[in-house]
């Protein structure tokens, strides 16, 4: 899945990529998924010969198309380039040779390397105010997961870099709880923009770090609805169920509504429960926050299904009703058996097969696919020990 903080950079720096030419040998492998010899044929071909691979990435790292210097820097690390050492050396010759407005890629294939001298010239690249701010992004993504107090600096002084893009990249990167003082200062600053603000506040929650907990809860009441939304996955990640309650007052937010659901559910908050049934069985509610609202009431430990999420298999739309038959499937509420059965005369197919898996879960039997079958069990009364 795409992070949602990587978004707006990749926007940034492909404003400025050039169309791809029918003729552009890296276009097969720009379109493989996975550019794995196994699975990509184009890769396989070009890996054949080491030497020659070697000279044809770092020929495409110095391209003008764009789009051929990031497949290359896609096979950056591979063991048929070389070990990671012969490969850093080559890819800062060809750095310090490659002009600037298309140096990004090669910053990029570094991140790729563990070595000590790619991560110094990452470093470096943040720090040159004078380099292009494509290139600083790039630096600033490649130092995702790099360790060291040189690192770490260099990134929280791209926290302040004039480009909003850049310190949203660095936002991202920082993964060292000794930033936890600089991401915070950057997550309340209301002179921020939203997107970096959310980077923010989900690096603070990915640290783990307790010291994050009551500031993502300030952001829940920031008017940007950007900061909201990272303060609530921030949450999410730092697991602490003690913001259940913080979280549940967003709910019914409709702009991030369905992200404060996705955090209870995350948090297995079983406190929250009250509230997100009664998001699901509301008919004036959203119909995307009443199906996250069912989906996040299945993962509340301890979660009883209330009258109105029962209520909610006679909806009129079809998905919200197989949906409340799965969230009570996995509740496995016996009691919801007789309402499970009468929603058989929807007659709709795909309900049906929910329906069988639900009342499966529920009753712990087995009465196969037939309708009349579960509802002659249901009906009967139970049989005398």
């Amino acid at each position: 899945m795409l992070d949602p903080t990587r978004i707006v950079p990749l926007v940034f720096l492909l404003l400025v990529a050039p169309a791809a030419r029918a003729d552009d040998p890296w276009a097969a492998i720009q379109r493989c998924d996975v550019p794995e010899p196994g699975t990509c044929p184009a890769v396989a071909t070009l890996l054949k010969d080491g030497p020659a691979a070697v000279a044809a990435v770092v020929s495409a790292l110095r391209s003008d198309e764009q789009r051929s210097r990031y497949a290359a820097a896609r096979l950056v690390g591979r063991s048929e380039l070389g070990d990671p050492a012969t490969q850093s050396a080559t890819l800062l010759k060809a750095l310090a040779e490659t002009p600037d407005p298309v140096r990004g890629e090669t910053l990029n294939a570094l991140g790729r390397l563990e070595t000590t001298d790619a991560a110094a010239a990452l470093v470096a690249a943040l720090k040159d105010g004078a380099t292009d701010a494509r290139n600083r992004v790039f630096a600033a993504q490649a130092l995702d997961g790099k360790k060291g107090d040189a690192v770490r600096l260099a990134l929280e002084t791209a926290l302040e870099d004039p480009v909003p893009q850049v310190q949203q990249a660095a936002a991202t990167s920082l993964r060292d709880p000794a930033a936890i003082p600089a991401l915070i200062r950057r997550a309340l600053s209301e002179k921020t923009a939203g997107f970096v603000r959310q980077a923010a506040a989900l690096s603070l929650g990915a640290i783990g770090d307790v010291r994050a907990l009551p500031v993502l809860v300030v952001l829940l009441g920031c008017p940007n609805e950007l900061a909201r939304r990272g303060a609530l996955m921030g949450l999410a990640r730092l697991k602490d169920t003690t913001a259940a309650l913080a979280i549940t007052s967003l709910v019914r937010d409709p702009a991030v509504g369905v992200d404060a659901l996705d955090a209870l559910a995350a948090l297995g908050a079983s406190e929250a429960a009250d509230a997100v049934g009664a998001v699901a069985a509301d008919p004036t509610a959203a119909l995307p926050h009443r199906l996250r609202a069912l989906a996040a009431l299945a993962r509340l430990q301890g979660a009883k299904a209330s009258p109105g999420v029962v209520a909610v298999l006679t909806a009129n739309e079809a998905e919200l009703a197989r949906a409340a038959a799965e969230c009570l499937g996995q509740l496995a509420d016996p009691t919801t058996a007789p309402a499970l059965v009468a929603a058989f005369d929807r007659k709709d197919a795909e309900l049906n097969r929910t329906l069988f898996w639900a009342l499966k879960a529920v009753t712990g039997k087995d009465h196969g696919l037939d309708p009349d079958a579960w509802r002659a069990a249901i009906a009967a009364p139970p049989k005398s020990p």
